[in-house]
């Protein structure tokens, strides 16, 4: 599905900014899934040492701290995105 963004305005943060205009549409578990996506994508750039520092940026760029929270519950997603970036740096 592709998504089209507003270019009349130049948000600082794109990608979690399109999220939180859209956060009153998207049910818990889309933000969530958008969310573990997101993680993923950064921890596979190779600029993050483990989950924390990836969740400390998924914060810095506007997402929901309970959804944070949520995926940093799920203890097989945080060592899967840990390993990924582990992966990404070497």
């Amino acid at each position: 599905m592709s998504v089209r963004r507003r270019t009349d305005c130049a948000p600082v943060l794109p990608y979690a900014s399109y999220h939180l205009r859209r956060w009153h549409f998207m049910t818990d578990d889309a933000l969530f899934f958008s969310l573990r996506s997101r993680a993923y994508e950064l921890a596979e750039t190779g600029r993050y040492k483990h989950w924390p520092k990836v969740a400390d940026a998924l914060q810095a760029e506007g997402f929901v701290e309970a959804v944070i929270r949520r995926l940093d519950d799920d203890a097989l997603a945080v060592m899967m995105i840990t390993r990924c970036c582990e992966q990404a740096r070497t």
